[in-house]
């Protein structure tokens, strides 16, 4: 990948202010960072804010990972057209429930059981990875409401796939902390996560969204019903993988 031609790129210059501009960032940028910033505006969230968020430090490893692995021009583009964000994973692998202790979401027993069940690996066992890119949309699909799961995969193309449970829930959250945004209102999205109930011998897959006072709402969902409010939303795949 370009290397920004000016290696002595801070903070500062980049938009970073305050204490965000004190984190431990190396100042040799893709050149492809600019672009993002300039095409996606606020809809690409910086890892030093992510950082700063969370109240944690990338390691140098880390860091030197994402900024090899800044999306191409061409996924750039197509991310915007899809109205995407993108933002990067924090330092460590997290989990559903790893996440929701994190932000102090707060569990209601009657609504969700599913937690306290081991069996639930979409909450234990899925997660996003470490110091990575998530490429993902923000709002449903068109026509994707009030469809069944069968009728909605028909929404993909290319190499986009529909994100767990965990990334949307990760990207949105993280998204409305930092930029104060989120479109959500009373959609939900149906993921790829599906949960131990079965119907007709089938996984049931997990809804993600809202936007009540304590945040994002996780249930489960049949995938024969089409709600009014139940769609699906597009992630894309990044094409420059870094291996480190």
């Amino acid at each position: 990948m370009k290397i920004s031609p000016n290696p002595n790129v801070d903070a500062l210059r980049l938009g970073y202010t305050g204490t965000q501009a004190n984190t431990n960032f190396p100042t040799i940028l893709p050149a492809d960072e600019y672009y993002a910033r300039n095409l996606l505006k606020e809809r690409y969230v910086f890892m030093q804010d992510v950082a700063y968020e969370y109240g944690f430090r990338f390691s140098k490893k880390q860091i030197y990972s994402l900024v090899q692995s800044m999306p191409s021009k061409k996924k750039l583009e197509e991310l915007s057209a899809i109205n995407g964000i993108l933002i990067p994973t924090i330092e460590r692998d997290c989990s559903l429930a790893h996440f929701r202790d994190i932000i102090g979401q707060p569990y209601y027993p009657r609504g969700e059981l599913y937690f306290q069940k081991p069996t639930q690996k979409f909450f234990h066992s899925e997660f996003v990875g470490t110091a990575k890119w998530l490429l993902i949309g923000e709002r449903p699909c068109s026509g994707s409401l009030n469809q069944t799961w069968e009728f909605q995969q028909n929404f993909l193309t290319g190499d986009d796939y529909f994100p767990s449970a965990i990334e949307i829930m990760y990207a949105l959250t993280t998204y409305y902390r930092i930029r104060c945004s989120c479109q959500l209102s009373e959609v939900y999205f149906r993921t790829s996560s599906v949960s131990d109930k079965k119907v007709n011998n089938v996984n049931q897959h997990i809804i993600v969204g809202g936007s009540g006072t304590d945040g994002l709402v996780v249930q489960e969902c049949e995938n024969d019903i089409p709600w009014p409010k139940v769609g699906v939303l597009r992630a894309l795949k990044n094409d420059n993988y870094y291996s480190n």
